[in-house]
């Protein structure tokens, strides 16, 4: 029979992770997973106040998933919201590139969170 597990053992477990990851064309990147507050944000931002879709929000979704989850160090984004216009004027071909990578970490840590 299992162990009920702690609220300490609980909350570490679902507590924000990181990694390094490696892009290629840019390097490594310290990312982190979204925490729910954050999470739950950008989510009401998508819609207006009648449940329509934002679309200038929902343009910038792969902006905000790299202001979110890119890192400096383990405690400080790279990025604040206020410098998600310049990541804007970015070349898209590289944000693709560490978009593709934070979805496949935001993928492994689903996987990790499931098993």
């Amino acid at each position: 029979m299992a162990t009920t597990i702690t609220k300490e053992q609980l909350l570490n477990a679902v507590k924000p992770k990181s990694k390094k990851i490696v892009v290629d064309g840019i390097g490594e990147l310290l990312v982190r997973s979204t925490g729910e507050v954050q999470r739950s944000r950008r989510t009401a931002r998508l819609y207006d106040e009648n449940g329509k879709l934002n679309e200038e929000t929902f343009a910038l979704r792969r902006i905000h998933a790299i202001v979110d989850q890119v890192m400096a160090d383990e405690n400080t984004p790279m990025f604040t919201e206020q410098e998600a216009k310049d990541l804007f004027e970015s070349d898209s071909h590289m944000l693709d590139k560490i978009y593709a990578a934070i979805v496949e970490f935001n993928g492994e840590e689903v996987g990790k969170k499931g098993e």
